[in-house]
């Protein structure tokens, strides 16, 4: 019975010890989807006034090619 005990013990063990590690992949991965999003909020912010931009310039472009 004692061996039935420990055996049921060392299995609980690592599956608590694996499911912590699991939780702490998945903070992890978390912190780094969380600062990936800031950067494309800051690079957006930036990045709509550059794409506003490039599409006033082929826009131009255009205008100038059709009129030549």
């Amino acid at each position: 019975m004692q061996d039935k005990i420990n055996a049921f013990w060392e299995i609980s063990k690592k599956e608590l010890e694996d499911t912590k590690a699991q939780l702490r992949n998945k903070d992890r991965e978390m912190e780094e989807l969380e600062e990936r999003h800031q950067v494309e909020i800051k690079v957006g912010r930036g990045g709509w006034v550059a794409l506003v931009g490039l599409q006033c310039l082929s826009t131009r472009a255009m205008h100038c090619l059709l009129h030549l």
